[in-house]
């Protein structure tokens, strides 16, 4: 009798485990291999994080493209040796990037090429993973904070990986 109960008990979670019907499988399959659309949002952080950064800093060094993009409150953390972490204003950076464009005006004779390979936004925060190549050499891979102040994407912090 023991036997029976427990084997009933068993099939009775078997059955409650296992999909009624041929419609509950597909669409778990399809909900696991749905093609995820990328929102108005994502694409907005991500066209701030291409024309401040990608392009303000790495291709073009155009600083006043910097400051529009970067929030004047910025700061880029730098992993130093030990536990040191040297934190970098915007400002600091931005004179840094006008400094070596005017020693030498030339624009770089690399290419660089990004990829996002995350952008997760909730509401007015968002974070983007970036990384970035010269001439097919993985230099970065950054980690961009921004918000969105009046309708407009600013990045306020980074972190980042030399590779």
């Amino acid at each position: 009798m023991k036997k029976l109960l427990f084997a009933l008990l068993i099939g009775a979670v078997f059955m409650q485990c296992t999909p009624t019907s041929d419609t509950e499988q597909d669409v778990s399959y399809e909900a696991d291999t749905a093609e995820v659309k990328e929102t108005a949002e994502q694409a907005a952080v991500k066209d701030a994080v291409v024309k401040a950064y990608v392009e303000g800093i790495h291709i073009n060094r155009d600083t006043a493209a910097v400051l529009k993009g970067f929030h004047p409150s910025f700061i880029m953390m730098v992993n130093g040796e030990g536990d040191k972490v040297k934190q970098v204003p915007i400002a600091d950076w931005a004179a840094g990037l006008q400094a070596s464009k005017d020693k030498n005006p030339e624009p770089p004779e690399h290419t660089t090429t990004h990829e996002f390979s995350m952008v997760d936004v909730t509401g007015n925060t968002a974070v983007a993973k970036v990384e970035i190549y010269r001439d097919g050499e993985h230099i970065f891979t950054d980690y961009l904070s921004l918000y969105n102040k009046n309708d407009d994407w600013k990045i306020v912090g980074k972190v980042f990986h030399r590779h």
